[in-house]
């Protein structure tokens, strides 16, 4: 038989030796997690910083509109929810309030022309929208769309435009005047907008 000290010894060593291992084991079983924990990180900053880039050029700078036609919608100026242009639109820069802040509402594309409305509440009136079409990022028409106009100073008499748009993209232009309290039509126009991005009056 061993001695005991010789089977205590062996004992130990084998103790030693299987926790050593453990803690091998360990260490390198942190470390990956530590490895796999910063590539998620990393990967993690890369997403966040793709989703607020903005798009600076090409047609990807107005985003896609939630509008559905037929459209007949009056906009309140004080509860509208504009986007922010992210490029430079040749021709814009009358129909653009605050350059450091222009406004947009994007209609759906009429084929490859893009159609926004952007409102024009910094001059004599604070309820005013042009309706724009553009083509590769220049300005091609603009048509004042909805609003009011009167004399400033006077409720005697005002003119209210509205708009709408049907499935085939006719839009419908409606200006009523008041007069006293009375409300009677005053014209109607209808427009479509040709493939160039000019608009075409409907006879």
């Amino acid at each position: 038989m061993k001695p005991l000290k010789l089977i205590i010894a062996q004992i130990i060593a084998i103790l030693f030796l299987s926790i050593a291992s453990c803690n091998t084991k360990t260490q390198s079983e942190m470390a990956t997690s530590e490895t796999v924990a910063e590539v998620d990180t990393v990967n993690a900053f890369l997403q966040e910083k793709e989703i607020v880039t903005p798009v600076t050029s090409g047609d990807n700078c107005i985003e896609a509109s939630a509008i559905k036609f037929p459209y007949a919608k009056t906009i309140d100026p004080k509860k509208a929810s504009y986007k922010k242009l992210n490029c430079k639109i040749k021709g814009i820069e009358e129909f653009i309030c605050d350059p450091s802040n222009p406004r947009y509402i994007a209609l759906p594309d009429f084929e490859n022309i893009k159609v926004i409305l952007v409102p024009m509440d910094c001059g004599d009136f604070s309820y005013r929208y042009y309706l724009l079409t553009i083509f590769e990022n220049k300005l091609v028409s603009n048509r004042y769309v909805e609003g009011e106009w009167y004399e400033p100073g006077s409720d005697d008499y005002k003119e209210i435009t509205s708009f709408s748009i049907d499935a085939d993209y006719v839009i419908t232009i409606t200006t009523n005047a008041v007069e006293n309290g009375v409300t009677r039509l005053k014209e109607t126009a209808k427009i479509t907008i040709r493939d160039d991005g000019t608009f075409d009056k409907v006879n």
